[in-house]
């Protein structure tokens, strides 16, 4: 089995090298032999060397970026840097994550069909105490309110205090099942989604990745399949806590803006 993992990073060092010895350490717990690549798309300002020959066991590359935004940086790896006909699997991911030891053993013990384009796993938030990811498409009415709630900062803020507190601690549904979309901050895609999609060309410097990706699969008549025996820990917002509320908002906003005008 042949894996990339295209990692973003955004000044934060210490989470990808926390980030891939996870990675390595799952590694080495699969007793079936898998060729993961790890290439780190860097995007960050304060570039520090990144000793690769460390991490020459996920043969590490690190391509710096002008700051290409999440999928932005990604998305340029996978469009022209890589051969990604070449993988079974191709996942674009955050460094705040941790992979559970059994990730890969339990990735390579299953076989998906060629309707499957996203494989999402059970990514659970430690500082939301809840696995994310997103069930059902949203309605046209439901995604103008989230529109108008981060068009106003104000809005978001009230939002979080209150609506948003009780969906962090909601229940949790961990069977395995099709769901619209998995949680953005490691989207593991197939072959087939390849097969169907050259290329990835989202215009947008940061969030609603989940949405346009799911958008992509739901067009192709594909789709996301969630598999929870798939574990990642997600310690969340290392790079966009930086991010005051305000240019959160705008940022936020001008996706969602994107996906009303384009799937909607």
């Amino acid at each position: 089995m042949k894996i990339l993992i295209v990692a973003v990073n955004y000044n934060t060092y210490k989470a990808l090298y926390d980030y891939l010895a996870k990675v390595i350490e799952s590694l080495d717990y699969c007793s079936e032999t898998i060729e993961l690549k790890v290439i780190v798309a860097d995007n960050s300002t304060k570039r520090e060397y990144v000793d690769v020959n460390k991490y020459s066991r996920v043969g590490l590359e690190v391509r710096s970026l002008d700051n290409l935004g999440y999928l932005g940086a990604a998305q340029t790896i996978i469009n022209s840097l890589v051969d990604v006909a070449i993988y079974d699997y191709v996942a674009i991911s955050n460094v705040d994550l941790s992979l559970d030891k059994t990730f890969f053993k339990n990735l390579v013990s299953r076989v998906f069909s060629n309707k499957i384009g996203w494989i999402a796993p059970s990514i659970y938030s430690l500082q939301e105490g809840r696995d994310k990811k997103t069930l059902t498409r949203i309605p046209r009415w439901k995604f103008n309110i989230i529109m108008l709630i981060h068009k106003y900062p104000f809005l978001y803020r009230l939002y979080y205090k209150t609506a948003y507190r009780r969906k962090r601690f909601s229940l949790n549904n961990t069977e395995e099942q099709d769901i619209y979309a998995g949680h953005g901050a490691f989207i593991l895609l197939t072959k087939y989604f390849f097969q169907r999609y050259k290329t990835i060309n989202y215009p947008i410097f940061l969030f609603c990745e989940e949405n346009y990706i799911a958008e992509l699969i739901r067009l192709a008549g594909m789709r996301v399949r969630y598999v929870p025996s798939l574990k990642i820990w997600d310690s969340e917002h290392i790079s966009v806590g930086s991010i005051d509320i305000e240019r959160q908002c705008k940022l936020n906003y001008e996706a969602l803006a994107y996906i009303k005008n384009h799937y909607y």
